[in-house]
């Protein structure tokens, strides 16, 4: 059901996006990406985690949450239609994951990072900054634009709901520790999946101890 679709749904463009980074690069490809399905042990893998781990549940079999499936997966197709235009030079390519890009940013504002992850492949493997590497910068400023104008649409949401601290609120310091605090917390229930819900309290009423605070920063 639900679940399969979203394993499914994510374990694809992980192999494809790998396997077309290592063809474009020139490096040594793994031989499973010369199978006609291209489905990568490493890419089956975490898509299997994120499928079962009962801190995707709401991701992977509620619709209410799809917002995060379609987000990766969109933006996963994005880099995978950069990666074929950084070895074709195809300009259909490039508006390709341009497209991808903006379905996944109104799937989810979480997607503003794609640019700086297609910086961080123009970079390793692909060798693109080297040189003349401003013309591969360059190219992510319609992507920058697109993460802008998301960005800003989260914002106003979130300001117009209540949902955002002033900045007279919380100090400097208690900003730094909700950080920290935020970082373990996800981390703490991926490795030990327990007092689960549906809705959460705000962070800074949850009590932390000082060791798990130290474990947030360190992350």
């Amino acid at each position: 059901g639900q679940a399969r679709t979203g394993g499914q749904a994510l374990s694809r463009p992980l192999a494809l996006v790998r396997c077309s980074a290592e063809r474009v690069s020139g490096e040594r490809a793994d031989p499973a990406c010369s199978g006609p399905a291209g489905i990568l042990p490493a890419a089956f893998f975490a898509a299997l985690f994120f499928s079962v781990h009962p801190l995707r549940t709401e991701t992977v079999a509620w619709i209410s949450d799809r917002k995060d499936l379609l987000c990766f997966f969109f933006g996963l197709l994005a880099l995978l239609s950069y990666l074929r235009f950084a070895g074709r030079r195809r300009p259909s390519w490039y508006l390709l994951s341009l497209s991808f890009a903006l379905l996944s940013s109104l799937s989810k504002a979480v997607a503003v990072s794609l640019p700086a992850l297609m910086l961080l492949f123009d970079w390793h493997p692909l060798e693109r900054l080297r040189g003349r590497g401003g013309k591969a910068v360059l190219e992510k400023v319609p992507f920058a634009l697109i993460a802008l104008g998301a960005a800003g649409i989260a914002f106003y949401g979130q300001a117009s709901k209540g949902a955002l601290a002033g900045i007279g609120e919380l100090s400097p310091a208690a900003r730094l520790a909700l950080a920290c605090r935020t970082g373990y917390f996800y981390l703490e229930r991926t490795v030990f999946p327990q007092g689960l819900s549906g809705a959460y309290p705000p962070l800074d009423r949850i009590p932390l101890a000082p060791f798990r605070l130290a474990a947030g920063a360190s992350l």
